[in-house]
C-alpha cells in the first residue's frame, strides 16, 4: 500500500487533519472475487485544514489485483467533495456485493456505519470513474451556472441538440418507419440512491434491454424530475420518470414518462420504505444515502403505446448530445403524497429539479402511432 505521504505529494495537499478508512468485508466476497486479496480494499481521504464544504478530497481505493491492468484503472487517484465521499464507496460496495463498515473521526467524535448491500454486481475497471453531482437546480450552481462550473459541462450552454424539449403535438409528424418499442425488461434486485439532485433507483445486473433501430441498449437506472422537464403543448406535468439505458458502444437511450396528480404509480408504490428512510436520513444529516430493494417488478415500465421520439441531450450535466429520446404521449398518474415523498428527500435547491425546456434549434420531434390506432 502506497504511504499517505505519497498520496498527499501527489495531490499536492498538506497538513491533513483527517484520515478516514473504509474498509470492505464480505464473508462471499472473495468467493466471487478470486481476483481479490483479503482485506486489501481501502479507500483514505484527506481534509484539509480550514476547507469550506465545497472542498475537494482525495479518494484513493487500494484494491490488491493479481490482474494488474485491473488494478491500475482502478487504483487511479480521483477526486469528490466530502459529501460525496461515502456515497461513492457504497458505489463500489454495491459493485462488489459486500457490506460497507465505514468508522469516520470529525471533530473527536467517532461515527460507523454497516450497510448491508444485497445485490451483487459484476466488477467493472470503472466503478469509481464518474464524479458524483457537482451542480444544482437553483442558486449558484444552478441550470444557468452549469456550463461554468466544469469545463466538462461547457455543452450545457454551447450544445445545440440540448433536452428536455417542449412538444407541439400538430408539429409533431407521423414517421411510418418507427416500430413499436421492444423492451425486455426482468424482475430484480435494486438499490434506491438518494443522489442529491433527484431519486434514482439502480438496477442489479440482467435488469433487461431495449431494442431502437436494431441497437440494444441495456437498462441502467430510473429517475425521477419534478415537476417534469419536457412538457406537451405547454404544458408541465407534476413528474417525469427518466428510464435511462446504455449501449455497448456508450450512447444513452431514455424512455421519458409523465405524470399527473392521481392514483398511486405501482413502481413508486414498491419504495415507500425505501422514500421514507432516505428522507429519514437526509432529515438527520445524512444526504446521499441508499437503501437495497427486494425484486423491482419492472412490468409496468413495459408498456408502451403511442410516442414522440428526437435526439437530444442528458438534461443534466455534463449534458451530452446524441442521446435517443422515446417520450411517451400517455400521461400516467402519481398521488399528490408520492410526489411529496420524492421531493422531501432532496434539499431546498433540488427540490423542484426540472431543467427548462431548450430550443429544438431545427431538430423535428416525430410521432410513432401503433397500427390500427387513429392520428
Amino acid at each position: 500500500m502506497a504511504s499517505l505521504s505519497s498520496y498527499l505529494a501527489a495531490a499536492r495537499m498538506r497538513d491533513p487533519i483527517q484520515y478516514t478508512i473504509f474498509s470492505l468485508k464480505s464473508s462471499n466476497l472473495f468467493n466471487k472475487h478470486p481476483h481479490f486479496h483479503r482485506q486489501s480494499f481501502q479507500v483514505s481521504s484527506f481534509h484539509l485544514r480550514n476547507a469550506v464544504k465545497d472542498q475537494r478530497f482525495v479518494i484513493r481505493p487500494n484494491l490488491e489485483f493479481r490482474d494488474e491492468t485491473i488494478g491500475a484503472k482502478i487504483g487511479e487517484l480521483r477526486k469528490c467533495s466530502l459529501s460525496d465521499l461515502r456515497r461513492r464507496a457504497m458505489d463500489a460496495v454495491h459493485s462488489y456485493g459486500g457490506n460497507l463498515e465505514i468508522a469516520t473521526t470529525m471533530a473527536n467524535r467517532i461515527a460507523t456505519f454497516v450497510f448491508g448491500l444485497a445485490v451483487a454486481l459484476v466488477l467493472t475497471s470503472d466503478s469509481f470513474a464518474e464524479e458524483q453531482p457537482d451542480f444544482s437546480y437553483s442558486g449558484h450552481k444552478g441550470p444557468e451556472k452549469w456550463a461554468t462550473l466544469d469545463p466538462s459541462f461547457a455543452m450545457c450552454a454551447n450544445g445545440k441538440a440540448q433536452s428536455p424539449v417542449n412538444i407541439m403535438k400538430k408539429h409533431a409528424p407521423y414517421n411510418p418507419k418507427l416500430v413499436h418499442l421492444t423492451r425486455n425488461y426482468n424482475d430484480v434486485n435494486a438499490t434506491l440512491i438518494d443522489n442529491i439532485v433527484n431519486i434514482q433507483l439502480l438496477f442489479g445486473n440482467g435488469a433487461g434491454a431495449i431494442n431502437i433501430d436494431e441497437k440494444q441498449y441495456n437498462l441502467l437506472q430510473t429517475h425521477w424530475h419534478s415537476p417534469s422537464e419536457h412538457t406537451i403543448d405547454g404544458i408541465r406535468y407534476d413528474a417525469e420518470l427518466h428510464i435511462v439505458h446504455k449501449s455497448d458502444d456508450g450512447s444513452f437511450a431514455v424512455v421519458a414518462i409523465l405524470y399527473r396528480l392521481g392514483s398511486p404509480d405501482p413502481l413508486l408504490s414498491q419504495l415507500k420504505g425505501q422514500l421514507a428512510r432516505l428522507h429519514s436520513e437526509a432529515e438527520s444529516g445524512h444526504p446521499g444515502s441508499r437503501f437495497p430493494v427486494d425484486l423491482i417488478r419492472t412490468g409496468e415500465l413495459e408498456t408502451t403505446n403511442t410516442y414522440f421520439r428526437y435526439i437530444g441531450s442528458l438534461t443534466t450535466p455534463p449534458c451530452t448530445e446524441k442521446v435517443t429520446w422515446t417520450i411517451l404521449e400517455q400521461v400516467r398518474e402519481m398521488s399528490k403524497e408520492q410526489v411529496a415523498a420524492l421531493r422531501a428527500v432532496m434539499s431546498k435547491e433540488n427540490k423542484l429539479n426540472a431543467r427548462h425546456t431548450q430550443p429544438l434549434n431545427g431538430r423535428i420531434v416525430e410521432l410513432y402511432v401503433p397500427r390500427g390506432s387513429s392520428l
